[in-house]
C-alpha cells in the first residue's frame, strides 16, 4: 500500500487494496518538525543490545520483520522479568489472544502460565489501551501506565516491564508527530526512577525506515532483532560488539576486525561491553589480531568483567599494546 501526506500532517492511504498491510512510507520533516529535527543523524549515540543486557529504565525499541523472531526475543524479556519478580505487561493487536501471548512467551519451566495465575503477567489490547474512545490522548496513556506502575509497587513488585506493538500507530487519521512526541513524552516521564523497563516494538513491513531511524534516535536503545546475532557497528575510535560471537558469526567477527584495524590509524577501542556471549575463538580472534600490531599500535578492549577473564584465560595480558579495561558486568 502506498500513501500520502497532506499538508495538514495526517496520513492518507491509497493502492493495493485487500492486503492488509499499511506502511508509513514517508516521514515528513515538516510533518513532524519538532520531533524529528534534532535527531536528523540518528545514528548517533544509538546502541544496539540484546534483550538480555537490558537495565530497568531502559527504554528501547524493537525493529522485527520476522515475527517468530520477535517472539523469541519477548519471550526472553518476559521470562527475565518473571525471574527478577517485576510485574509483566503485553501489549498487543487484537488479532492476539492473551492464550497466544502466553503460548509464544512459555518454557519448559512453566513460569508464564504461573505468571498469568498469579497476575504477574497482564495481557491489554492495543486498541482498548491507547485508543480506548478511537482518539489518541498521549496524557492519558503516560498517566494509565503510571497508574500500573504505582499499583504494581504497592503490590511489592520491585518494578514492572512492559513491550508493546506499536502498529495502532498506523491508524488512519494519526498524526506522525503525535506519535513522535508521545514516544519522547513517555521517555521522559516513565523511566526517569528505574521502575519501568520497556520496549516498543515496530514492523519494518510496516514502518518506514526513517521513521523507525527517529524511533532509534528516542529511544538511544536498540534491541538486537534475533537471538543468536552479532551487532557489528563502527565508531570513530574503533569498533562496539553487541549480541553474541560464537561459531555462527565468526566470518562477521572476522571481517570487522579487520576492516577496524585497516582504518583505526594505529589507535583502536574494541567495546565488548555490549556482547551478551563470546566464545573462546572471538576471544583468540581479538588476542591474534593484537599480535600482529606493529610497534606503537594500541587496542584498548573494554569489557565486563566475565569476557575480561576469558581473554586473560587466554594470554591477553602478554600481548604488547593490548589494554584491557574491565567495567561492571
Amino acid at each position: 500500500m502506498i500513501f500520502n501526506e497532506n499538508p495538514g500532517g495526517r496520513v492518507q492511504y491509497r493502492g493495493n487494496p485487500g492486503t492488509g498491510i499499511q506502511t508509513l512510507c514517508n516521514l515528513s520533516l515538516t510533518i513532524c518538525s519538532r520531533g524529528v529535527g534534532g535527531v536528523l543523524d540518528w545514528t548517533c549515540g544509538v546502541r544496539a543490545v540484546g534483550v538480555d543486557r537490558l537495565r530497568p529504565g531502559d527504554h528501547a525499541c524493537l525493529h522485527f520483520d520476522d515475527d517468530d523472531a520477535r517472539w523469541e526475543v519477548l519471550a526472553v524479556f518476559a521470562r527475565t522479568g518473571f525471574a527478577l519478580g517485576e510485574k509483566v505487561m503485553f501489549f498487543v493487536d487484537r488479532g492476539t489472544s492473551e492464550d497466544e501471548v502466553v503460548e509464544r512467551i512459555s518454557s519448559h519451566d512453566g513460569s508464564a502460565r504461573a505468571a498469568r495465575s498469579s497476575g504477574q503477567l497482564a495481557v491489554y489490547s492495543t486498541p482498548s489501551w491507547y485508543t480506548p474512545d478511537a482518539r489518541f490522548d498521549a496524557s492519558r496513556t503516560i498517566s494509565q501506565t503510571l497508574e500500573k506502575i504505582e499499583t504494581a509497587c504497592r503490590e511489592g513488585y520491585p518494578g514492572v516491564r512492559a513491550t508493546g506493538d506499536m502498529g495502532w500507530a498506523l491508524r488512519p487519521g494519526m498524526q506522525l508527530s503525535e506519535l513522535v512526541e508521545y514516544e519522547e513524552a513517555a521517555h521522559r516521564e516513565l523511566f526517569a526512577d528505574g521502575r519501568f523497563t520497556g520496549i516498543c516494538q515496530y514492523d519494518q513491513q510496516r514502518f518506514s525506515s526513517q521513521l523507525t531511524g527517529t524511533m532509534s534516535a528516542i529511544h538511544a536503545l536498540t534491541v538486537i532483532e534475533r537471538i543468536g546475532d552479532l551487532h557489528v557497528s563502527f565508531t570513530d575510535s574503533g569498533l562496539r560488539l553487541a549480541g553474541d560471537s560464537d561459531l555462527w558469526s565468526r566470518g562477521k567477527l572476522t571481517a570487522a576486525l579487520k576492516r577496524v584495524r585497516e582504518q583505526s590509524g594505529g589507535r583502536m577501542l574494541l567495546d565488548l561491553s555490549g556482547l551478551s556471549f563470546m566464545d573462546g575463538h572471538s576471544a583468540g580472534a581479538i588476542i591474534h589480531m593484537a599480535a600482529r600490531m606493529s610497534a606503537g599500535e594500541l587496542l584498548e578492549v573494554r569489557c565486563g568483567q566475565h569476557h575480561a577473564s576469558i581473554l586473560r584465560l587466554l594470554g591477553a595480558e602478554t600481548v604488547d599494546g593490548l589494554v584491557l579495561a574491565e567495567e561492571g558486568w
